[in-house]
């Protein structure tokens, strides 16, 4: 059991001096590969629920007319969802 202990506490200077090396890598990615996807990922998501949000809040401030008329870089969101109605209509 205190092998164990001494091999954990014997990691941290090791980690100290990774992180505190001047190499010009942020410090936020210094852990490696995983620290790489997990910022890739968490960047990816939070531009695509913005992208997200900015169309929910475009559809509802137009709901007569449709975003379609509004934002045409984005009309197969609303196809798609006419397609849907058109089907459940039948």
């Amino acid at each position: 059991m205190r092998e164990y202990r001494n091999s954990i506490r014997n990691l941290f200077p090791e980690k100290q001096k990774l992180f505190q090396e001047d190499d010009g890598i942020p410090l936020y990615l210094k852990g490696g590969i995983a620290d790489a996807l997990l910022h890739r990922a968490t960047m990816i998501l939070t531009v695509g629920g913005t992208a997200y949000a900015i169309y929910q809040l475009a559809v509802a401030s137009f709901p007569n007319k449709g975003v379609t008329s509004i934002i045409p870089a984005i009309t197969w969101f609303t196809f798609i969802q006419l397609s849907m109605d058109q089907k459940s209509d039948k």
